[in-house]
């Protein structure tokens, strides 16, 4: 497998701790937070809710858990409107009106004995809290670990940095939530009924997590070498895993992609929902970019517009800039900052419009670039352009999703995306 070396770029000034966004005046916050699902709303207009309600829940037959949407904020139901998500999309939401008194913020948290309740109860308590799993996109925890039919093997990897190397939000968890991370990550092994737990962390971080409360489970430790990329795919971090001197025992030699990948913000929201019994209302979010006045990880209620964010950060240097959402290569850019923050967003990054080359597309130049640089020495031209060939698309399922190959692409096609339609294509 090939890397990129010396890709990773760190920050100056490493951010320290985070810092509580302002509440907003009315939080619009989307029914449809996750990659597949049609959600309804639970209340309407005029209703009063309280921070942690329940306002949103999946209405598919077919056995879905999903993951229910809960009210960020205490206040009265203004509207259920449409909005535009991240990605594009458009989703029915529900406008609150922020008011009254609040259910969790500002109160201590009182941890609660979860290890007595039941897998099935915490799988449902995943559920209840609107617990999603952003290791790779956006999935109902709940979902993954309730049809987790593997009978051996059965091991849960947490990845604690970040995959895309312009954001630093699960590295920033893992850093400074570390006990919270490791015990969600218990209480995500305890749900599924793990025969072990694989902390991934990045060698160039000094701190390692202690895990030795954890004694009902195995635990394995291993370091990824995140100054190079990729390294924080399914593929990488089994790569990693099976290079780890400690691991050559049976019990870890056998992981594989069926098993359960989590990453940092996912640990630390199984915790709070599960130990704690708070729903998920808040994302950290790093906002960072040469275009903004000020960098910070920030606590947002979901529902929160950008534009508020762009406020309490001191504002934009210039008004022709872009907006990224989670990451420079993993990520995608955004029209406009009356987009919200949805449980899906871990960074939105503002810059120079200027730095990016010309996005029209052209036909294919043959030049070969994707498939210099692609890790999995795979053909991504020969994929887009032979989307029926049965032998070159099952190749494609080796991809790791890194994106590269649309970075080298002079002719600006959507390789990655290309790939990635085959892949769900072909998963079906």
């Amino acid at each position: 497998m090939k890397n990129i070396k010396y890709f990773v770029q760190t920050e100056k000034h490493e951010i320290k701790k985070s810092v509580r966004s302002f509440l907003p005046l009315y939080a619009s916050i989307p029914l449809s937070q996750l990659d597949s699902g049609l959600y309804e709303p639970t209340v309407k207009a005029g209703d009063s809710v309280k921070e942690g309600q329940t306002i949103g829940v999946l209405t598919e037959n077919d056995g879905s858990y999903g993951a229910d949407v809960n009210a960020s904020v205490s206040g009265k139901i203004d509207s259920i409107t449409e909005i535009l998500l991240p990605s594009g999309k458009i989703s029915k939401a529900v406008k609150i009106k922020t008011g009254g008194s609040f259910k969790y913020l500002g109160k201590k948290l009182q941890e609660t004995d979860w290890k007595s309740k039941s897998p099935e109860n915490i799988v449902f308590e995943l559920k209840d809290k609107g617990v999603v799993n952003t290791f790779n996109g956006t999935s109902s925890l709940a979902d993954q670990i309730k049809n987790y039919t593997i009978q051996k093997n059965r091991f849960l990897i947490v990845r604690l940095f970040d995959e895309d190397p312009g954001i630093y939000t699960d590295l920033f968890v893992s850093k400074n939530y570390t006990a919270e991370v490791v015990k969600g990550a218990h209480v995500v092994s305890h749900a599924m009924k793990a025969d072990g737990i694989i902390f991934v962390v990045s060698k160039n971080v000094f701190e390692r997590p202690d895990v030795s409360y954890i004694t009902d489970i195995p635990c394995l430790l291993c370091e990824a070498d995140t100054g190079k990329y990729p390294s924080g795919s399914k593929q990488d971090l089994i790569k990693t895993i099976k290079k780890a001197e400690s691991s050559i025992n049976d019990k870890f030699r056998n992981v594989n992609t069926n098993c359960i990948f989590i990453d940092s913000v996912t640990a630390y929201s199984a915790w709070e929902a599960c130990a704690a019994g708070i729903p998920v209302v808040e994302r950290f979010v790093h906002v960072c970019g040469e275009c903004i006045n000020a960098s910070a990880v920030l606590r947002v209620r979901i529902g929160t517009p950008l534009k508020d964010l762009v406020n309490q950060c001191g504002g934009l240097k210039t008004d022709s800039n872009l907006v990224i959402i989670n990451g420079m290569l993993k990520g995608s850019a955004v029209p406009s900052l009356d987009i919200t923050v949805t449980k899906s967003i871990k960074s939105i990054e503002f810059t120079k419009r200027t730095e990016f080359n010309d996005a029209t597309i052209s036909s294919c130049i043959h030049c070969g670039r994707c498939r210099s640089i692609c890790p999995e020495h795979l053909y991504p031209d020969m994929i887009f352009h032979n989307r029926n060939d049965r032998d070159l698309i099952n190749t494609a399922m080796l991809c790791s999703g890194c994106n590269l190959c649309n970075t080298v692409c002079p002719s600006r096609i959507a390789l990655s995306q290309t790939i990635s339609l085959v892949r769900g294509k072909n998963a079906i």
